[in-house]
């Protein structure tokens, strides 16, 4: 096997786990508490559980959605339908902003 397709191989799983990384935030990170939910992203999952990371102040515990925090993630996604074709990812970066 020569150098590049080790290389190309490689590649293949990184992608992989870009992807799966990708499409598990799309379906475990966005608002599912409203009949009609939002295209917001929640900061943080829980990689055990799929749930929302929640703050805790005031005998409150809300999750954050906050997009400073989040412009490397949108930027994965957007790279990522440049490089897969699949707009979804994409998509999903701008209806949230």
């Amino acid at each position: 096997m020569s150098q590049q397709s080790k290389w190309l191989e490689e590649d293949k799983v990184r992608m992989g786990t870009v992807i799966e990384f990708a499409n598990n935030a799309l379906k475990n990170g966005r608002d599912h508490y409203r009949a009609h939910p939002t295209p917001l992203f929640a900061d943080g999952i829980n990689t055990f559980t799929g749930e929302h990371v929640r703050w805790r102040a005031l005998g409150k515990t809300p999750v954050i959605s906050d997009l400073t925090c989040q412009q490397n993630f949108f930027r994965t996604l957007t790279a990522l339908s440049n490089l897969t074709g699949d707009a979804q990812y994409k998509d999903a970066a701008r209806n949230s902003t």
